[in-house]
């Protein structure tokens, strides 16, 4: 019996580190970044302000301020979507919320989100902290306004200051010690 049960707690393993993949940028020249760098898109501001009194309402869903310690604030949409970015603050931490106004679906993001010039490529990117790994987040969005995420994890700390979407399958990446780099999906 305690056999049967070492081979299913190895299968369960090996299944979860198949669904993990990690990556391993390639470098590049600081010409090969600034030469195919796009523009990013940049979400509209709205017309009016959603939040009232400490209050975002949007439809049946309520982001209530918590005095000093939860701050909720409306940081645009995105033109002809029906997408609004929200942005909780809190003392020690932050976090990015897509929100779809027409299904209520909410999105969380490591980080502020970056628009690229077809508004359906989205990229997102965390530096390395002591409480959080590196990350990158590449998310693009379908005909129905629906999300599709793919966590990327890189195989060591790149301390990463500048990040952009090259194509449907390629990013670049800045360090903080100005050294560039290709990662391919």
């Amino acid at each position: 019996m305690c056999r049967n049960g070492l081979i299913v707690f190895f299968l369960l393993v090996a299944f979860n580190a198949m669904g993990q993949r990690v990556y391993k940028p390639s470098i590049i020249s600081k010409q090969q970044f600034l030469k195919h760098k796009t523009g990013r898109f940049v979400f509209e501001r709205p017309v009016k302000n959603l939040k009232e009194n400490g209050v975002i309402r949007i439809k049946k869903l309520v982001f209530k301020d918590d005095g000093e310690f939860e701050q909720y604030t409306d940081e645009g949409y995105l033109s002809g979507k029906p997408i609004i970015i929200i942005h909780k603050l809190e003392p020690n931490s932050e976090e990015y919320y897509l929100v779809n106004s027409n299904t209520l679906k909410i999105d969380t993001l490591i980080s502020k989100p970056d628009f690229y010039s077809d508004d359906r490529s989205i990229l997102c990117y965390r530096r390395a902290e002591s409480d959080n790994p590196e990350r990158i987040e590449v998310i693009t969005l379908d005909d129905l306004n629906h999300l599709k995420k793919r966590v990327l994890k890189l195989t060591a700390k790149y301390y990463i200051e500048s990040a952009y979407w090259y194509n449907k399958y390629t990013i670049y990446i800045q360090d903080s010690k100005e050294r560039y780099y290709k990662i391919s999906f």
